[in-house]
């Protein structure tokens, strides 16, 4: 007869079989653990979008005859810079944009989307153009009713109110926030950096929500102080004497652009140091003729340059410097500077 002792207790299968798949899966996530994952190395190539490469902006009825005057300033930068394709169908009333074999860049297409369509907007083919040159500048539109509902002549005193007496308000708002506006009835289209875009646009949901002018302009004045101190320590930080930094402060209309010489012209080594040589040329006089033809002021950082000066005298410095980088002789720079300057002493 057997004893006690020898009886054990049976477990039951269905409990064996939880203990069975609880040890496997503590093997499978130990071993995934200790194996790690590793991902092929993606070529640049592949990250461009071969199949959408065309874009396509509607341009409306009061757009045709500026567009039709300003053509060549708007397909110059399009094909010369971006190295894009465009066209104005006439059946469709479209711009038409498309890559092509000497598209690099894989933005180039948006920026000359944005281009056009910064322009069909109502902007200036002289402010549209930013968008080409700087990487931070966007567009921002709204409707008047989106702030608050409007119709008759509360909207067009709503209007009324962000223009001002002879675009008075308009212009203060785009002096303080470094923005250009654009006023199409009841929509409302910025032009400017993310923050001032912001800025811009507290502004005018103010003067649509009732508030008074003279309220709204000393909340701008802040606005532009805040600016003005920022960009002088920014300026002074990236070289520039303080007398010159200190014109941020007192002038509206300077700004700060900067760029490298390998986003003209992938240069490396003795190329890249010939580049910065013509660039400043003998006792820096290359760079002391772009200054004084484009009046603006240039500081050479390795191979950064900064530009201190108007939107339009930073654009002829820029283009000056970029043929330099591109490989232009020194007497053909100074053939075109001599043209600038006589432009900019007519202007004055």
């Amino acid at each position: 007869m057997e004893t006690p002792e020898e009886f054990k207790t049976q477990r039951p299968d269905r409990k064996r079989k939880r203990d069975t798949v609880e040890a496997e899966n503590a093997t499978m996530d130990t071993a995934e653990q200790n194996v790690s994952v590793q991902f092929p190395q993606i070529n640049p190539a592949q990250l461009e979008d071969q199949t959408d490469g065309f874009r396509k902006i509607t341009i409306p009825a009061h757009r045709y005859t500026p567009l039709k005057e300003n053509w060549m300033k708007i397909y110059s930068p399009v094909v010369e810079y971006l190295h894009l394709q465009i066209r104005f169908n006439l059946k469709t009333r479209c711009v038409e944009i498309r890559t092509s074999e000497q598209t690099e860049d894989s933005q180039a297409l948006q920026k000359g989307a944005d281009f056009v369509k910064a322009f069909a907007l109502g902007f200036e083919v002289e402010d549209a153009l930013a968008l080409i040159r700087l990487d931070d500048l966007f567009l921002e539109s709204f409707e008047i009713n989106d702030v608050k509902p409007l119709k008759g002549d509360n909207l067009s005193r709503a209007i009324g109110r962000i223009a001002g007496k002879n675009g008075r308000t308009k212009f203060a708002i785009e002096n303080a926030t470094r923005c250009r506006i654009v006023l199409a009835e009841d929509k409302i289209h910025i032009l400017g950096s993310y923050q001032n875009i912001a800025n811009a646009r507290t502004s005018i949901c103010n003067l649509i929500l009732g508030s008074p002018p003279s309220k709204v302009y000393g909340k701008l004045r802040n606005v532009a102080a805040r600016t003005a101190e920022t960009d002088f320590v920014k300026a002074f930080a990236l070289g520039f004497e303080v007398e010159d930094a200190l014109a941020l402060i007192r002038l509206d209309d300077l700004f700060l652009e900067s760029f490298e010489i390998n986003d003209v012209k992938p240069l490396k080594g003795d190329n890249l140091s010939r580049a910065i040589g013509r660039i400043a040329g003998k006792n820096g006089r290359t760079k002391f003729a772009i200054e004084n033809a484009t009046r603006c002021r240039i500081v050479l950082a390795e191979d950064k340059i900064h530009i201190l000066g108007s939107y339009q005298n930073i654009a002829n410095a820029r283009t000056s410097i970029c043929n330099l980088i591109l490989g232009s002789p020194p007497s053909k720079v100074y053939g075109k500077l001599r043209n600038v300057a006589a432009r900019t002493a007519e202007s004055f």
